[in-house]
Parts: structure tokens; C-alpha cells; sequence
């Protein structure tokens, strides 16, 4: 919602919903990345990783972990130690995001205070999670739930799926 000016009268303002543009749309592309990360203080020290994405075209990486760790510092007064494992680019980025992490919810990691990217942090070993991300990475389409594709009807078969046409909500 904003605030716009009634065409009838050029003082009163009346509220609207903004219409999203083509600019404002879906990026066609993003990265799906895993990072190590080391949080707590001194001597309570634990180590993490953080699946998330980015669909920022350059040095989007680097800008993400630059926001994390700020975020970090304002909750927590330090800056975390923040190392890249993976990232790979894919048109399903925020599917396959959501896949791994239904795929590690039980070992999300509980944290007192909040941060940027707090809520994608697990405990689970690095093995464990880099075997599924380079499982899912290798084919990210059969990761993506059937309600995501849209149905074309066909002929021959009229509950075909056409993999190419991708709905987003």
C-alpha cells in the first residue's frame, strides 16, 4: 500500500495499491550457496552453516556475507567468522533453498537474539549437508514440487507436465 494523490482533488490523498512492474519481477537466475560459519563468544564458541541464495549479479556473495556479518555485529557486539563452502547458480534457486531446508529442519540451530540470515542456520556436519547440496545441485528440477510446474494439456496425455514453464507464486 502507498499513498497517492485523488485525481478528483488535488489535496486529499487517498490510499492504493502499487502494481508490481516487470523490473520488480522473479530474477531469472541466482546462487544457491552454503556457508561455514563461527558464532558465539569466546570459549562458547559453535560452529554453523547457513544455506541461503542471492540473486544479486555481481559479487553477490560477497555482499551477502558482508550483511550477515554486520547484522551479526549489531546483535552481538563481534563479527562472526564467515567462510564460503559452495555456490552454484540455478533458475530454481529459491526452490531448491526451501528443499534443503525442509530437508535439515530438525537440525536448525536456536539462537538467542536474531540477526540477518539467522533462521537458515543448522548444526548438522558439513558432510551430511554438502552430500545433499551437490545431490540436489547436480539435477535442481526434480527437487521442485508439482505445483510449482504449470500443467499444459495435451492429447495424448492431458495431465502432462511441460518442465519449462515454471509458475511462480
Amino acid at each position: 500500500m502507498f499513498l497517492k494523490r485523488d485525481k478528483a482533488s488535488n489535496s486529499s490523498i487517498r490510499r492504493g495499491s502499487r502494481k508490481k512492474s516487470k523490473d520488480s519481477s522473479r530474477p531469472a537466475i541466482g546462487i544457491v550457496y552454503v556457508l561455514e560459519m563461527t558464532i558465539g563468544p569466546i570459549g562458547k564458541q559453535q560452529k554453523v552453516h547457513k544455506i541461503g541464495i542471492t540473486a544479486r549479479k555481481r559479487q553477490g556473495l560477497l555482499l551477502r556475507c558482508s550483511e550477515i556479518a554486520a547484522s551479526h555485529f549489531e546483535t552481538y557486539g563481534y563479527f562472526p567468522y564467515i567462510k564460503p563452502i559452495r555456490q552454484l547458480k540455478t533458475k530454481y534457486f529459491f526452490e531448491v533453498e526451501k528443499y534443503l531446508h525442509t530437508q535439515f529442519c530438525t537440525e536448525r540451530c536456536s539462537i538467542p537474539s536474531r540477526f540477518s540470515g539467522s533462521s537458515e542456520l543448522f548444526t548438522c556436519s558439513i558432510d551430511k549437508l554438502l552430500s545433499k547440496y551437490d545431490e540436489v545441485m547436480k539435477n535442481p528440477i526434480n527437487y521442485i514440487t508439482p505445483d510449482k510446474v504449470k500443467r499444459k494439456p495435451t492429447l495424448d496425455k492431458p495431465e502432462a507436465l511441460d518442465i519449462d514453464d515454471l509458475v511462480y507464486g
